[in-house]
């Protein structure tokens, strides 16, 4: 995870890590964007999910806010990889007093910036 203000020293520096070589395919700019929107919306909901799974029992948990969340897509110039996404969103965390109240306060929040290269027609993380 990556602060937001260091995410596109971040991209850059993924993009040089990934190097050179031939093409393999062109990839339209549109379908790998809405490929990595859907790919950004299942990766928040298992963090979700998971969040949830460890609240039994517990004061403290993390939730995430999906209304928060944003994407953007760069080209690479890279044939191996031709596209990095960046993924922000809001990481809460939430404290309750006991594991049976249902109302607890948000103690903190932060922001979270992943990036994730597209590579073989895929997302990868």
């Amino acid at each position: 995870m990556i602060p937001r203000n260091s995410a596109a020293i971040a991209v850059a520096l993924a993009v040089l890590a990934l190097g050179l070589s031939t093409p393999a395919h062109a990839v339209d700019p549109a379908s790998a964007e809405a490929s990595f929107e859907k790919f950004a919306k299942s990766w928040v909901a298992d963090l979700e999910r998971h969040a949830k799974g460890k609240r039994s029992g517990s004061i403290r948990y993390t939730a995430y806010d999906p209304a928060g969340v944003e994407t953007s897509l760069q080209p690479t110039g890279n044939a191996a990889a031709p596209f990095v996404g960046t993924l922000t969103y809001t990481e809460i965390v939430y404290q309750c007093q006991s594991s049976k109240q249902r109302e607890c306060q948000q103690v903190e929040s932060a922001p979270v910036t992943e990036i994730f290269p597209y590579q073989g027609g895929k997302w990868r993380y």
